[in-house]
């Protein structure tokens, strides 16, 4: 079982640069997620269903009562400088450090964007969700020319395909 987590909600304070708000953004990219998912009947299971924003403790005991392989937390990414850009993948856990490298390669190869690398991370969903947990930020929205690709929904399919090769890689892994 694959549990999707769509980083924030709409009520989320800041988390936007100019028409991209990075809830959308997020459940964009996982509802393409869920339909591919879905015909190739691999089990998934969205952890914050609601478009208002959960706290991370209740996010981390709704892991914990799900029977399940790897928790994925899609986010876009943001810097005070509009030059920064790329993609980055996060984990806490040496088993999340391999996974997050397949997560990286795929993006990285479906967008041709900055390989920024994989970054240990101390994120309270990584740190505390019992299984493997990763955090993929797929681009900067803060950066002009990132952000008017990551409003289209071809890009936003490119990296929920990028997720679902990962996750392909992944199982036949079964770490």
């Amino acid at each position: 079982m694959i549990i999707l987590d769509y980083g924030h909600g709409e009520n989320t304070k800041g988390k936007r640069c100019g028409e991209l708000l990075e809830w959308q953004f997020n459940r964009n990219i996982g509802r393409f997620l869920e339909l591919e998912l879905s015909s190739r009947n691999i089990d998934y299971h969205v952890l914050v269903p609601e478009k208002r924003d959960i706290p991370l403790s209740t996010r981390v005991q709704r892991s914990k009562n799900i029977k399940h392989d790897l928790l994925i937390s899609i986010h876009g990414n943001a810097f005070t400088s509009e030059k920064v850009r790329g993609v980055e993948t996060w984990y806490h856990s040496q088993g999340g450090k391999i996974v997050a490298g397949i997560f990286q390669r795929h993006i990285i190869k479906r967008t041709g964007w900055v390989n920024r690398g994989i970054k240990k991370g101390n994120f309270y969903i990584l740190k505390h969700t019992p299984q493997i947990a990763i955090l993929t930020e797929n681009g900067f929205y803060t950066n002009d020319t990132e952000r008017l690709l990551m409003l289209d929904e071809y890009w936003q399919l490119e990296i929920a395909m990028a997720h679902v090769d990962a996750i392909q890689e992944f199982l036949k892994l079964k770490l």
